[in-house]
């Protein structure tokens, strides 16, 4: 999924609900500024479940909307921002506070990211106590949330 439909999905998660795209994403609070969803591109036919689904979390601000977002890919994570809310600590605060933790709990042992703007990426990595493995990969061991994931439950 490209940065571009991210950012769409983040518009589409401020408009009103109910409305027929709206419909096909799942919400569930996870904390006070952080949701998890289950993202449907397509209405899906029944046969699997979660079929075609993509998890994301979907990160508010202190007003309640929602700027930022991060898929989790399993072994990588791909976090976009709304451009005019990049810089202040959303995303970073949340995977920090909320949903790295939350994988930790899930039984989640390392988590990798992968980056293309090697400053930033670099500086968002290591700013979260990721190591970097590569120009363009980093991975972090999560049981450094092992405390904190206990109050999660």
């Amino acid at each position: 999924m490209t940065h571009e439909g991210i950012e769409r999905l983040i518009d589409l998660m401020n408009q009103p609900h109910p409305n027929a795209q709206r419909d096909r994403i799942f919400v569930a609070a996870v904390s006070e500024t952080v949701d998890f969803a289950k993202v449907w591109h397509e209405e899906p036919s029944g046969d699997i479940g979660n079929e075609g689904a993509y998890p994301f979390y979907f990160i508010k601000d202190e007003r309640g909307v929602y700027v930022a977002a991060v898929l989790d890919m399993g072994s990588d994570l791909h976090a976009v921002a709304k451009v005019a809310d990049r810089g202040r600590g959303y995303v970073s605060g949340a995977l920090d506070a909320v949903i790295l933790p939350k994988f930790w709990q899930e039984g989640r042992k390392v988590q990798r990211v992968t980056f293309e703007d090697l400053e930033k990426g670099r500086r968002f990595a290591t700013k979260l106590g990721f190591t970097l493995t590569s120009a363009t990969e980093a991975q972090k061991d999560l049981s450094v949330y092992e405390a904190r994931a206990t109050g999660l439950q």
